[in-house]
């Protein structure tokens, strides 16, 4: 049982993290 508000944040912050480690990878 995921609510969608939960499903949305989770994928923004995996959208950030993302950024982040492809920032410090360069």
């Amino acid at each position: 049982m995921t609510s969608p508000l939960l499903e949305a944040v989770a994928l923004a912050c995996e959208r950030d993290w993302r950024m982040l480690f492809e920032n410090l990878e360069l």
